[in-house]
């Protein structure tokens, strides 16, 4: 009998809230037993026929064993669409609202683990670089930094994806696609076996029914290729969890990890919930957006065609934009890697801000000048980012573009019932905060100028309850630190990014503008992240600050 079992999932693609699921299972245990359960695709519309007999199997060989994955939620996600409801003890996880099985087998493991999240608490940098999926706490990146194992396995089945999608067209099979609609080869990989198949079945027919020239040219592998990927994904998660364990062990970061898998649990039932979007007001903002975008996009070409006398111009195209600006006495220096003149967000803003600064008295050509400045405040507008104290700033064309960008987003990621399900992952940065994407549910506009977070909010007989910690890095940087004046600040209550405004421009809280506290806001994280004194000064916009910091607080250093 064996006690580890490492468990991996292939899936119809990424995004299990909306019509992907998987359809093959993969497990190695510590006996060195390969185990594999596949499910068909309907190659028309991608659905997976999962069997309540293999579904069973797969559970009663599993069933009170130790189970590892890399990146838990999404397989465990993925088992739950199969119909497997797993349990144990703290974890007894939920299952998508909105895509319900037909049939439901429970499921009890002893424990559960994460070599994802055990890579970052082992070594927050995982193997130093990003890959696709995970970034720098991907599987194959880390088998290949830990146990170096290649990564040809997956070249392999991706060129067979490749030809087999190109077949499948043929077929009029359905590829799969981003929620976006852009091609998505790495949704496929179910693809080159189902073309064997589908090979295979052609073969045996009389010589004369072989009219499918495409059925000779089917590469033998492509029967198990998917399978052979699969094994070396649970070979190298099942390695890595022993590796990482004792590493843990020996480090005394044991504790550390149980803390992070008994939140992991909490995080899986915060993407399961979703965050709900207020459709009326989702409609009436990327109306309202596109409109304003549409209008501004227009306004500048007309000034900017009637200040350079050229008959037409599209702000959006760099090729016509930059000749356009240099015949109204604007030019553009900065050139993109590919040598073209960049028209990026901070080259137009920098060009707005010269066109209006500048004092051309006497040129011909001042007038110009001055309207090439208006229309590209038009098109970029001011930076809606300037700090936490900035509440309005005027936007431009770009502006809302970005804001459509967006709500176009959460048009696409929303489910049957008007929520959205962020990934919030645990392993998103090596400093230990979390990240979130599709869509970022960590980072949304509540400035005026894009009022993003308004379409947000509870759902219908609910309340939402903002929690947050008040300067908390500081807080931990200032006890770790022992600084008396640090501790002080906080124990007195004083706003402690004030405080320092007051010590780097020596003056009183009243003289204290937005600027000035974002500016001893900058230093403040700047100094407790690692930056040195040249940065620390440069973002402060003081010489002399981040030595004038040390003398007041000397135990930062």
């Amino acid at each position: 009998m064996f006690d580890y079992v490492a468990i991996d999932t292939e899936t119809t693609g990424l995004d299990l809230f909306h019509d992907c699921s998987p359809f093959m299972i993969g497990t190695l245990n510590d006996q060195e037993e390969y185990r594999v359960w596949e499910f068909e695709v309907d190659p028309f519309t991608r659905k997976v026929n999962a069997s309540r007999a293999k579904v069973e199997d797969f559970c009663q060989y599993i069933n009170r064993k130790k189970a590892v994955f890399h990146h838990a939620k999404y397989d465990i996600r993925a088992l739950s669409l199969l119909g497997v409801n797993l349990n144990h003890g703290l974890f007894n996880f939920r299952h998508p609202q909105t895509r319900t099985p037909d049939f439901r087998v429970d499921c009890r493991v002893e424990e559960i683990h994460d070599t994802q999240i055990l890579s970052h608490v082992t070594n927050s940098q995982g193997a130093g670089g990003k890959d696709d999926e995970h970034g720098i706490h991907g599987l194959k990146a880390l088998g290949l930094y830990y146990l170096d194992i290649p990564e040809s396995d997956e070249k392999q089945l991706k060129a067979a994806v490749n030809s087999a999608r190109r077949i499948g067209k043929k077929l009029g099979w359905r590829l799969g696609k981003s929620l976006k609609g852009k091609p998505s080869p790495g949704t496929d990989y179910w693809m080159p076996g189902a073309v064997w198949k589908c090979a295979k079945e052609i073969s045996e027919k009389p010589k004369t029914l072989r009219e499918e020239a495409w059925a000779e040219e089917i590469d033998p592998d492509w029967e198990s290729i998917c399978k052979i990927y699969l094994c070396g994904d649970v070979l190298r998660t099942l390695s890595l969890f022993f590796l990482l364990q004792e590493i843990a062990r020996r480090d005394g970061l044991l504790d550390v990890y149980d803390r992070e898998m008994r939140l992991m649990r909490v995080v899986y039932n915060m993407e399961h919930e979703g965050m709900y979007i207020h459709r009326k007001y989702l409609d009436s903002e990327l109306e309202a957006f596109t409109v304003k975008s549409q209008e501004m996009k227009g306004q500048a070409e007309e000034i900017l065609c009637k200040a350079s006398g050229i008959n037409h111009v599209n702000v959006n195209s760099p090729l016509q934009l930059a000749p356009c600006l240099d015949k109204c006495g604007v030019k553009l220096h900065r050139l993109t890697e590919k040598g073209q003149v960049c028209t990026d967000a901070n080259a137009l803003r920098s060009a707005a801000q010269w066109a209006e600064s500048t004092d051309l008295k006497g040129n011909a050509r001042n007038v110009s000048v001055t309207e090439a400045g208006k229309a590209l405040r038009l098109v970029i507008g001011y930076d809606p980012d300037e700090g936490d104290d900035v509440e309005t700033k005027i936007p431009g064309y770009k502006t809302y573009v970005v804001g459509v960008r967006y709500l176009k987003g959460y048009y696409q990621l929303l489910d049957t019932i008007s929520k959205v399900h962020s990934s919030f992952n645990q392993v998103g940065t090596i400093w230990t905060r979390f990240s979130s994407s599709s869509p970022n549910g960590q980072n949304v506009s509540k400035k005026a100028v894009l009022p993003l977070r308004r379409v947000f909010g509870p759902p219908p007989g609910y309340v939402w309850i903002p929690v947050d910690y008040e300067q908390l890095e500081l807080r931990i940087f200032a006890y770790a630190s022992g600084d008396k004046g640090l501790i002080e600040a906080f124990e007195k209550g004083i706003d402690f990014h004030m405080a320092t405004a007051c010590e780097m421009f020596q003056c009183g809280p009243k003289e204290i503008t937005s600027e000035r506290r974002r500016a001893a806001k900058y230093v403040n994280f700047g100094i407790i992240f690692g930056a040195g004194p040249a940065k620390v000064d440069q973002q402060s916009g003081q010489p002399g600050t981040y030595n004038l910091y040390m003398a007041k607080f000397p135990n930062a250093r």
